[in-house]
């Protein structure tokens, strides 16, 4: 679908999909980055961003030694795991304590999973005779149906959002 929507980038194409997985945990690296701002811990945000990157240049140059682009993608998927995890482990280790911070990871963790799973069937089911866009559509529908039951738990958990709390006009 990508390459009908910009084919002069199709050759660059496979190296998105295992660059994914590291730009979702660099994005939840954020609370942790502003976590330290706030509390006035530049120091320690900066040690921890710059050991990160140093790991992610050397996850990088070997990817890209061992498999090309394709290569460069995993090395920075897994260097940007390594960042993330350095900056959450600087901001809430000191606070929460090596375990606690380690079962906070684990809840992240199997949170997620269930949106991988959803995300992986999407992208990979066969969906034999459909043409690019009908195809794309067929996809962001199996994801919908996919993320229904967490929208639902989510939900019930917070009370429908007090959908229900108040009557209209009584």
């Amino acid at each position: 679908f990508l390459g009908a929507m910009m084919p002069r980038y199709v050759e660059g194409l496979p190296a998105l999909r295992p660059l994914l997985p590291g730009t979702v945990l660099l994005g939840l690296a954020w609370p942790a980055r502003q976590m330290l701002i706030a509390l006035s811990r530049p120091y320690r945000l900066a040690l921890a961003t710059f050991a990160g990157l140093a790991l992610t240049a050397v996850a990088g140059a070997i990817g890209a030694d061992r498999a090309g682009i394709i290569g460069v993608a995993w090395g920075m998927s897994v260097g940007y795991g390594l960042v993330s995890a350095l900056t959450g482990a600087t901001a809430f280790v000191p606070t929460l304590g090596g375990r606690a911070w380690l079962a906070h990871q684990a809840r992240l963790a199997r949170t997620l999973a269930w949106y991988v799973a959803g995300a992986g069937i999407a992208a990979h089911l066969p969906l034999p005779g459909l043409r690019a866009w009908s195809g794309f559509a067929a996809r962001c529908a199996i994801l919908a149906v996919w993320l229904l039951p967490a929208l639902v738990a989510w939900a019930r958990r917070h009370r429908w959002g007090g959908l229900w709390d108040h009557r209209v006009g009584g």
